[in-house]
Parts: C-alpha cells; sequence; structure tokens
C-alpha cells in the first residue's frame, strides 16, 4: 500500500432540508423573504409531528410504569395474583381519568399500543397512533404488522378503514397458498410412486423379453404376460404424465399467488385478470378434476397390476402342461393387443387434454392438422374393419 495514500470516509447522501424542497417548489412564486417564513412554520409543523409521536409512546410507557407499581403493591397484600392486576387496571384508568385528564379510552389506548409495539421499531417509525390503534389486536400477526409498514414506507397512500380489509385479503391468500402446499406435497409424493412403479414395469417387461429370448420362442402364456406388462406400462405411464402436469399446474398456481402476496397493495385496484376455463369455476377446481382423473387412472392400473399378477404366476407354472384352451391362441393374441391399443388409444387421449390444458395450441396448428388428419383415417379404417368383421 502506498504510505502517501489516505482513507477518506465518505459521508452519506444528505436528505434534501424543508428548505431545499421549498425553495425548488415554491421560488417561481414567491420572494426568500416568504420562503423563509414558510420554511419556519413548516420546521415548526415537522418538530411538533415529531413531538407528538414521541409523547404518545412516552405517555403509554409512563402509564404502563404506574400499572406495574400498582400491581405490585397490591400482590403483595392479595392472595390472587390476576385481582391484584385487575385491581391495578382499574386504579390507573381511575386516576389518569381523574388526576390526569385522560379518559379511560385514551389510557386504555395508549397502554395497549404501547405493550403490543414497544419491541416493533418501524412500527412506531412510520405508522400514526390511528394505525397504530387498528393494528393492535392480538390476532393481527407481527407480519401483518410488516405489510402495512412497507406499504407505509412505499408511501402508498391508503385509509385507516382499508387496513383490515387488506389484511382479510392477505389471510385468504395465504390459506389458498397453505392449500397448494399441501396439494403440492401430496401430488410429488404420488408422482415420485408412480415414477418409481414405471421403473418396476420397465424392469418387468424387459425380464420378459429376455426370458423369451433365451427360450427362443414365447409360449402363451409368456406372450400374454409380455402383453400385459406393455398395457400396465402404457397405463403407468399415463399416470405419470396426468401427474407431472397437475405438478406443472399447481406450481403455476403456486407462483401466481407469491406473485399477488408480493404485489399486494392495501388499496384495492381493479385490473384485468385471466379468466378461468369455462367448464371450470376456479382453478381448484381444476385441480380436483385432474385429481379425480388421476384416481380413476390409479385404479385402472391396479386392475391391470392384478392381471399381470396372474400372468406371472402362469409364467412361473410354465413348466407344467398347460390344459387345452377353448380359444385358439391366435384370436386371444389379437384379442390383447386390441385391449393394448384401447389402453394406448385412453394414454394418447389423456396426453391430447394435458396439451389443451396448457392453452398453447395455437402455436402448433400445423402439427395439430396432421394429428386430426391421421386420427381421421384411422377411423375410417376402424369403420371398415367393423364392417367387415
Amino acid at each position: 500500500m502506498d504510505k502517501n495514500s489516505k482513507f477518506e470516509l465518505t459521508e452519506p447522501p444528505r436528505q434534501p432540508s424543508i428548505l431545499d424542497l421549498a425553495r425548488e417548489q415554491l421560488a417561481p412564486h414567491f420572494d426568500q423573504t416568504a420562503i423563509a417564513r414558510i420554511v419556519q412554520a413548516g420546521e415548526e409543523i415537522a418538530i411538533a409531528r415529531e413531538r407528538i409521536f414521541s409523547e404518545h409512546v412516552i405517555i403509554g410507557s409512563r402509564l404502563t410504569q404506574i400499572q406495574q407499581i400498582m400491581c405490585t403493591s397490591l400482590t403483595a397484600h392479595r392472595s390472587d395474583p390476576a385481582q391484584a392486576a385487575n385491581e391495578a387496571r382499574m386504579l390507573l384508568y381511575r386516576f389518569a381519568d381523574h388526576s390526569l385528564k385522560i379518559p379511560k379510552w385514551s389510557a386504555k389506548r395508549y397502554v395497549q399500543i404501547y405493550e403490543r409495539f414497544m419491541h416493533h421499531n418501524d412500527a412506531l417509525t412510520f405508522l400514526n397512533v390511528g394505525e397504530l390503534n387498528i393494528l393492535k389486536r392480538h390476532d393481527i400477526t407481527a407480519d401483518e404488522v410488516a405489510l402495512v409498514v412497507k406499504a407505509k414506507k412505499a408511501n402508498e397512500t391508503f385509509s385507516r378503514n382499508e387496513i383490515l380489509p387488506f389484511i382479510d385479503r392477505y389471510r385468504a391468500l395465504a390459506a389458498e397458498m397453505e392449500t397448494l402446499e399441501t396439494q403440492l406435497a401430496g401430488t410429488e409424493e404420488e408422482l415420485s410412486a408412480s415414477m418409481a412403479q414405471q421403473d418396476q414395469n420397465q424392469f418387468e417387461l424387459k425380464y420378459l423379453k429376455e426370458q423369451i429370448a433365451v427360450a427362443g420362442r414365447s409360449t402363451e402364456a409368456q406372450q400374454a404376460a409380455l402383453i400385459e406388462a406393455q398395457t400396465a406400462l402404457a397405463s403407468q405411464s399415463a399416470n405419470v404424465d396426468a401427474l407431472q402436469t397437475a405438478v406443472e399446474m399447481v406450481n403455476r398456481e403456486k407462483a401466481d399467488l407469491q406473485r399477488q402476496i408480493s404485489e399486494m397493495k392495501i388499496r384495492v385496484e381493479v385490473k384485468e385478470v385471466p379468466v378461468v376455463p369455462e367448464r371450470y369455476a376456479s382453478v381448484t377446481q381444476a385441480i380436483e378434476d385432474a385429481q379425480a382423473r388421476l384416481q380413476q387412472v390409479t385404479r385402472e392400473l391396479q386392475e391391470s397390476e392384478a392381471q399381470l399378477a396372474n400372468r406371472r404366476g402362469a409364467v412361473a407354472a410354465n413348466e407344467l402342461p398347460a390344459p387345452a384352451s377353448t380359444t385358439p391362441p391366435a384370436e386371444r393374441h389379437i384379442g390383447l393387443r386390441l385391449d393394448g391399443l384401447i389402453a394406448d388409444f385412453d394414454a394418447l387421449r389423456d396426453k391430447f387434454q394435458s396439451c389443451r390444458q396448457a392453452r398453447e395450441l395455437r402455436d402448433h396448428r400445423n402439427t395439430i392438422s396432421t394429428l386430426a388428419a391421421s386420427v381421421a383415417t384411422f377411423h375410417q379404417e376402424l369403420l371398415t374393419a367393423a364392417k367387415t368383421a
């Protein structure tokens, strides 16, 4: 370090004084003498406001001190401390009314505000007595008081009558946020379990394919078990996709609620909001509908797993002579493949419904047209097959 260098302390930026502000705003209209008199009166108003505020705090602290002195003295002569505290409170209000000319309601307000906010410097600094009187209720939390202080710091315009409705709106959003977080935790847990089951189904399917490859040919039971495993895997994949869509929906709703809470203002502003799809009354209803569909898919998955378990038993008993089947193997094979095709078609419909809920189909019009043409061709083929069957 250079020995000749010196440390220089930088002073924080100075706030403009009343004189500076008065010159900036009133110089085009008044001479310096008038501005000086206006500034003097303004400074006296500022001092008076600070004195009034500090006196409110001092009065509350002194009344609390008197109440504590009375309570301590009465407790020594009373068997019940609660009775002594109540008597001290009544004597304080009587003394304040008759001796200090402070009405009971005013003395009570001073004491309550002091006891409620004596450790909340920001509330005492930025809020006036009327606002503190509204926020002194015990059911109002420190976070809710901090929201009002934040609005006051930001110079937001609001009246006292708008404070409690603002807190009610905040509580409603907070409750909705808590509900969404609970739903999100449950859906994520279900998604994790479904993904684990999907991995297990993939492992079972791989095992069956390897077993058939080693044997060089597949028996009817093995082929049926393979198709059942493929069907179960398709259903499980559809379940996972639906769960992932539900998680994304809840996360979007949660982010929107977090944004609403961070941008909340005490005074209600009228603004346009996104419209919920016509078939739903709210986003919560849409989530409940998605969960109902997930439960249906889960039930179908459980049925497929039960069938798969039966097929596994058949594979395990493959060494024993198989009884004669009343259904030809080829016909049974086609029936199983058609059942798997139905499961695949249901999974396709679920994926398309997930895309529709994203409300971004307009950007993929060409792809949708191609898909519609393919489905139309497939539909004609099905009709032809139904007529000739």
